[in-house]
């Protein structure tokens, strides 16, 4: 199981380096390699990056071009299987999107450029908070548990294992177990840290 990290800078609406190019720097075609080597090899992926394929917080403006959110969900929801989560920032806050396929609203008016729907993804993306206090927020983090789930013997019960070696995926399988928020109350004079909450 591997963490695969795709610079989404590329993806951005306003950049005009890329305006013309339907797959930034081949990342496109690069994921579409990564995960099916990832499903022929049985294994899971955690897709990682810096901007979301999602609308923003502040500006509720697309922080993708309208292409390349529905090239990329198009890639991830043809590998559900594979796809185990999706690690994103740039928003300043603690926040997660679901993507549902019936729900195609936000690709097709967006910015006046029409377009297609959205292949439903199953896997949630989960959107870390910052450390830094730009936007008024205070300063925050997430840890995110995974770990490899052992299955008993066919009955569909599960249990985190704690092995240090990398069992087979034979055993089991891996997954996101958990992740625990914690954030810095920087009003209250002692800018103490303490956990929000556990997903």
């Amino acid at each position: 199981d591997k963490i695969h990290e795709n610079n989404t800078n590329d993806n951005r609406p306003d950049n005009s380096d890329k305006m013309h190019d339907d797959d930034p720097r081949g990342q496109f075609t690069w994921l579409k390699i990564i995960l099916s080597e990832a499903r022929r090899n049985q294994s899971r992926a955690v897709i990682v990056g810096h901007i979301s394929p999602s609308v923003g917080s502040f500006r509720h403006t697309q922080l993708w071009k309208t292409e390349y959110i529905q090239r990329y969900y198009e890639i991830v929801g043809q590998f559900n299987d594979v796809v185990m989560g999706q690690l994103f920032g740039h928003i300043h806050t603690d926040e997660f999107r679901l993507v549902d396929g019936a729900d195609k609203r936000g690709m097709n008016d967006v910015g006046g450029n029409g377009g297609g729907g959205i292949v439903a993804v199953d896997t949630p993306i989960l959107l870390g908070p910052s450390v830094t206090p730009l936007h008024g927020n205070d300063p925050s983090f997430r840890i995110v548990k995974y770990g490899h789930i052992i299955s008993n013997g066919g009955s569909g019960d599960t249990q985190p294992s704690h092995n240090a070696t990398i069992p087979s995926n034979r055993d089991g399988y891996y997954r996101l177990l958990d992740y625990d928020s914690y954030r810095c109350d920087i009003r209250d004079g002692n800018a103490s840290w303490s956990k929000l909450y556990i997903f």
